[in-house]
This record gives C-alpha cells, structure tokens and sequence, in this order.
C-alpha cells in the first residue's frame, strides 16, 4: 500500500510541476508578446517624431 501511496504522490506532484511549467511557459508568452506591443509602440512613436522633425527643418 505504501508504494502504492508513494506512486500516486509522485503522479500527482508530476502533473502539478507539469501545470505549474505550463503556466509559466503560458506567462512568458504573454510577457513576450507585451514586450513586443511596446516596443512597436515605441518604434512608431520615433519614426513619427522623426518625421515630424524632418518636415519641420526641411521646409526652410
């Protein structure tokens, strides 16, 4: 019964560490993704800037 008991433990503490690898793996994918929305945020931000510099100082 005591293996038994020891087999189910390990199953179950596997498919926790499993889930909890899952989730993590789920959570650095949304960080990733995030990170990428601000930084094409920043990029369009800068190139608007740098237009917007342009066409004021090439105009004199």
């Amino acid at each position: 019964m005591i293996k038994y008991g020891n087999l189910v433990v390990r199953q179950t503490v596997r498919k926790i560490v499993n889930c909890m690898k899952e989730a993590l793996k789920m959570e650095g994918d949304k960080r990733r993704i995030r990170l990428n929305q601000l930084l094409h945020i920043e990029y369009q931000f800068s190139d608007e800037i740098e237009y917007a510099y342009s066409n004021r100082y090439s105009n004199k």
